[in-house]
């Protein structure tokens, strides 16, 4: 499991090219699905989205939701010390049905980003949220983790059996447990693992109102797409076993 957390994009200075009149960019900046921001696509000229985030911090992992982007759109993440981004880092990021994402185990430490999309025949490109940042590699989730979906829908019984309903959407609204957490972090499979005092900061940093990207199982994608989520909990306690620590997370999918 990974969680994708910290997002620098709330500090950041942001610009786009070709927005139609009734477009911000900073909407990127409201952490909700349906706050939508548009760029018209004049290709072969690339839409992109510049960050500038002050000053130079290490980013491990950006994630751009799927908007009205399709598989075959290319998302280059490009990251530099110089504002007209030469001798750039560029990345290319991958299509996981909900969002586009980059993500590495080695940080970048740059101040300059920017975000292009390449899809010929797409009049406009149209996403919403944009998460750069770092993520946290999780300890193994317990074998016996359910996936709990619930609904908005709502349903009205007539006294003689006719059903009345309103259509809502579904939502993803689940526990997962953490049986063997270190205290501090260590490296398997190339992968920095988190500590009990990663999650503790994780927990400070979003608590239960700033939504962040759950890839449930990160090599798995195909099967299970990342999920806009927060944490649905007041507070966050860890039982410790000998040297091990266990805790438990309970997320709440968000639009």
């Amino acid at each position: 499991m990974q969680i994708h957390f910290k997002n620098y994009l709330q500090d950041a200075i942001l610009g786009a090219e070709n927005i139609p009149v009734s477009q911000n960019v900073y909407s990127l900046k409201v952490p909700h699905l349906s706050e939508t921001f548009t760029q018209i696509n004049s290709y072969p000229t690339l839409p992109y989205i510049s960050i500038d985030l002050q000053s130079a911090k290490d980013i491990r992992s950006c994630v751009v939701n799927i908007g009205n982007l399709t598989s075959d759109t290319v998302v280059t993440l490009i990251g530099s010390n110089n504002s007209d981004y030469s001798s750039p880092v560029t990345n290319t990021m991958i299509y996981a049905e909900t969002c586009f994402y980059w993500a590495s185990n080695t940080a970048i430490n740059k101040r300059y980003w920017k975000i292009t999309f390449s899809k010929p025949g797409l009049s406009n490109i149209v996403i919403s949220t944009v998460h750069i940042g770092d993520y946290l590699n999780m300890p193994g989730i317990d074998q016996g983790a359910k996936l709990t979906y619930n609904t908005t829908s709502s349903r009205d019984l007539s006294i003689s059996g006719q059903v009345y309903g309103d259509l809502g959407y579904q939502y993803l609204d689940t526990s997962f447990d953490f049986p063997t957490i270190p205290e501090t972090n260590w490296v398997r499979g190339g992968k920095t693992i988190a500590s009990r005092k990663d999650i503790i900061n994780m927990w400070n940093t979003v608590q239960n109102s700033t939504p962040v990207w759950l890839f449930i199982w990160e090599n798995s994608l195909a099967q299970h797409a990342p999920v806009f989520c927060v944490l649905n909990q007041s507070s966050i306690e860890f039982t410790k076993s000998e040297i091990l620590y266990s805790t438990s997370l309970n997320f709440l999918e968000v639009k």
